[in-house]
């Protein structure tokens, strides 16, 4: 399902809706089904790819708050890399096969190194860089962890939170997760 597509021009205003008739505490779980149902909407096997990723960062932003030391450097490089992992063989494994190829077809080489044709999995970069930013941000001590499983794919994969990170200008980027909002300008970030 496209956002320029009638099928979201329907989805969309259906999802919203229900969304404000629906009791404060199903509405969570509404977007976790409408979230899913949208993602799904593509290829259907995809939401396994998005499960798996935020199972990850989920328990690695639990333990982050429980461990301490090197201990939990090790676990947010082992959240960092894994995420990073999905991306990297969905989006830029065909791209190195193929040059890898190319460069050993140009030396006389040919080696047995598969180019895999997968399709891209919609909105898997905004989803794996906003999961590494959860888990940054409990790491550094900016957010609590989310201790309840529920919330976390909503907030991780819905088609909402891709609206709601709003670019003012170049060094100004306001985000908004569940009912906190923050401004975060190129003066706080890190050198």
């Amino acid at each position: 399902m496209l956002f320029n597509s009638l099928e979201f021009a329907l989805f969309f205003p259906l999802v919203v809706g229900l969304y404000f008739l629906l009791p404060q505490r199903n509405r969570v779980l509404w977007l976790l089904v409408s979230s899913c149902g949208f993602y799904m909407a593509f290829i259907p096997v995809y939401i396994l790819i998005l499960f798996v990723t935020i199972l990850i960062d989920y328990f690695a932003g639990i333990y982050l708050e429980r461990v301490h030391g090197k201990a939990r450097t090790w676990l947010l490089w082992m959240s960092i890399i894994s995420t990073c992992s999905v991306l990297f063989v969905f989006k830029y494994f065909g791209f190195f096969t193929s040059n890898i190829n190319g460069l050993a077809g140009l030396l006389g080489r040919h080696p047995p190194m598969p180019v895999l044709k997968i399709i891209l999995p919609i909105g898997l970069s905004f989803h794996t860089f906003q999961s590494l930013s959860y888990v940054v941000e409990v790491y550094r001590g900016r957010q609590k962890a989310e201790p309840h499983f529920i919330p976390m794919p909503p907030m991780s994969c819905s088609f909402r939170s891709w609206w709601r990170v709003r670019l003012s200008d170049r060094s100004t980027c306001c985000i908004s997760s569940g009912s906190t909002m923050r401004l975060i300008t190129s003066a706080s970030l890190p050198a």
